[in-house]
């Protein structure tokens, strides 16, 4: 239905001050991931090499909850959620089914301007060598 009814999620705002103020509300106040990518056209997608099988995945993740129970888990890890346990894990460089995310807005944003920051400082490097 397109009338113009306003998404009752729907929030705008008018500074970077109150999108970052209202992303770290969302992020203290509710499980929510951020993802950053430099492209719209990136396929969303999980790219293994054709050998890790399914049991290759669940046996890291058994033996990766197993090594875990030793350290304190971070605060969204609900025993129940084996998706969030996931989500922990692939950034201890556990191969998953799911894309790679952050509870970070502030992290998300440097994957998504990464390439701008590094094409400027490589233009920065040549003009300060044509001089």
């Amino acid at each position: 239905m397109h009338d113009n009814a306003t998404d009752p999620d729907e929030r705008h705002v008018a500074t970077w001050d109150d999108a970052l103020r209202l992303l770290m509300d969302l992020r203290d106040n509710e499980f929510f991931s951020f993802r950053g990518q430099n492209s719209h056209n990136w396929k969303l997608g999980i790219h293994h090499p054709p050998a890790v099988t399914e049991s290759d995945l669940q046996d890291g993740f058994t033996q990766f909850r197993k090594r875990c129970m030793e350290f304190p888990k971070p605060d969204y890890i609900d025993e129940g959620q084996d998706w969030r346990w996931l989500f922990f894990a692939q950034h201890y460089r556990l191969r998953t089914r799911l894309l790679d995310w952050t509870t970070n807005p502030l992290v998300a944003l440097y994957f998504a301007v990464e390439n701008i920051l590094t094409d400027r400082t490589k233009l920065d490097k040549e003009d300060n060598n044509d001089s």
